[in-house]
């Protein structure tokens, strides 16, 4: 199982298969993000000119899950994905201040500017520090409003690029010396991962109708994996996913993608539970009321706390926005809606998988619940089956049995 990992050890290096076990089961709950409380996974695989750029990579290649595609997060397509959070605050901040701007007319004139300024495409800029401190020895890009492609050759990397809008993502880097591995990621209609060593191969290619392969090569050994989207060749190969591909993600720098699994999925749908069957249902009910309300105050005051925790709040607006309700109610409600519609890998997961409607899927939220949302969770589950019992335990013997008859 482990044999690709072996492979890429430092020599002399003893890990455990149970440390490998632990730390693979962190970085399948973490975020997309590489960083990883505990055990550092620097040391675990040796490092070479592509793992020492992994912090670029990173910004560079974060994956999520779109409709049961792997695709790559274009964060960068922010004109301020190279500039600091603070310095574009500032400039916002003294144009509001100065001449009396509003916040959203300021935010847009000062990343046009940052944009102007740079003269380049943002993802260009990026892609570049892969030289890092090397001094390049040869390099060509290239920008249009369409087109982006940049070349670098340093004395130990080449690194690639080729960006096409709307969805042609290229991206290949080549170490030139050290363990002179491969690592290329292409992302067009289909999805492509490889990395490929003197005598490994990690090959994960995804077609445009979703089914998706895991090819894993090692000297003489082959073994193939398959599932009809991402999603489902995690559950179907949970082991392998964990022990062999995120492991050799993360070394890289590649952000993963969540799951119905990861932790920040689970922690949600369980915070929606609560909202739905809590005692901050019958605090809700208010709060519409209060959006009725003759006083604006009022009003002003029910919207601010829907915005303030609107995680809690998302699935019963949307509930709510299928009743009739006053012309008032409907526009405040359809507002916080859309006003915070980035439609995040966490909504895109629950609403495509339905979530909140799978029985199977809601007893696995009893591992790590508080008493509160236990309760929840048993509410919800009563609702969907008609059945009344209580924790995990009852639960998945009786769904077990509805299973089997």
């Amino acid at each position: 199982m482990h044999r690709i990992i072996k492979e890429l050890s430092k020599p002399g290096l003893i890990v455990s298969r149970q440390s490998i076990s632990c730390a693979m089961l962190s970085l399948a709950m973490a975020l997309v993000l590489f960083t990883v409380q505990g055990k550092a996974y620097d040391d675990e695989f040796e490092n070479g000119p592509i793992s020492e750029r992994r912090a670029i990579i990173n910004k560079l290649i974060r994956l999520k899950m779109d409709d049961g595609k792997l695709v790559i997060k274009q964060d960068w397509q922010s004109s301020t994905f190279l500039q600091k959070q603070d310095e574009m605050d500032e400039k916002v901040n003294r144009l509001v201040q100065q001449q009396g701007m509003d916040a959203a007319t300021a935010q847009t004139l000062v990343r046009k500017a940052m944009r102007s300024s740079r003269n380049s495409h943002p993802l260009t800029e990026a892609f570049n520090k892969i030289v890092g401190s090397d001094r390049a020895i040869s390099g060509r890009t290239s920008n249009s409003s369409k087109h982006v492609r940049s070349e670098y050759s340093t004395n130990n990397i080449l690194a690639k690029l080729r960006f096409t809008v709307p969805a042609t993502i290229e991206m290949s880097f080549h170490e030139k010396t050290g363990p002179k591995r491969k690592c290329t990621v292409q992302q067009n209609d289909d999805f492509l991962f490889e990395y490929a060593g003197a005598d490994f191969l990690i090959k994960l290619a995804q077609k445009p109708d979703k089914s998706i392969e895991l090819i894993l090569k090692n000297g003489d050994e082959s073994n193939t994996y398959t599932g009809e989207d991402y999603e489902d060749l995690v559950n179907q190969h949970t082991d392998v996913i964990k022990n062999e591909l995120l492991p050799i993600f993360h070394h890289i720098g590649i952000g993963i993608p969540l799951t119905s699994d990861s932790k920040l999925v689970k922690d949600a749908v369980r915070l929606r539970l609560i909202g739905i069957h809590g005692s901050s249902a019958r605090e809700f009910k208010k709060l519409v009321a209060k959006l009725d309300s003759d006083y604006f105050e009022q009003r002003e005051e029910a919207n601010r706390i829907l915005m303030d925790d609107l995680e809690k709040w998302r699935n019963q607006i949307e509930i709510e926005l299928s009743k009739r309700l006053s012309p008032e109610v409907r526009y405040r409600l359809t507002a916080l809606i859309k006003g915070n519609q980035s439609e995040n890998e966490v909504d895109q997961i629950i609403k495509n998988q339905e979530l909140l409607n799978s029985a199977d899927y809601l007893t696995t939220l009893f591992d790590g619940a508080n008493e509160q949302q236990t309760g929840a969770i048993n509410r919800q589950l009563q609702q969907l089956t008609g059945h009344n019992v209580q924790g995990f335990k009852a639960w998945n013997e009786y769904l077990q049995n509805r299973g089997a008859n």
